[in-house]
């Protein structure tokens, strides 16, 4: 029973990032201009050695290319500072949209 109730929750994981989380990112490369990511912008982190795992972060520092783009960020999580390209994460509320901080009673 465990195996079959874990092999299901494994398949459904599979399944929700492969058909809804890449929905969350943009894929219009040089089409339509976006927002660069800012300090305090809530994001979730694509983690590659957890399984069925996203975190949430929040932006404390952004890295920028020669054109001006944001491609690395330093993310504070609820355990850890981490530096991740932005391509492994997806981008959750924003602070310009939001009328207050985030908090650590929301981790």
């Amino acid at each position: 029973q465990y195996s079959s109730s874990t092999a299901i929750a494994t398949f459904d994981w599979h399944r929700w990032l492969r058909e809804y989380l890449p929905m969350l990112q943009a894929r219009s490369k040089w089409l339509d201009v976006k927002r660069n990511l800012q300090p305090g912008d809530l994001v979730l982190v694509n983690s590659t050695d957890t399984e069925r795992f996203l975190a949430k972060a929040i932006v404390k520092q952004v890295y920028y290319d020669q054109d001006g783009r944001d491609r690395t960020v330093r993310l504070k999580t609820a355990t850890q500072e981490v530096e991740r390209d932005k391509k492994r994460m997806f981008v959750g509320r924003s602070r310009q949209f939001e009328g207050s901080r985030y908090d650590k009673s929301t981790w």
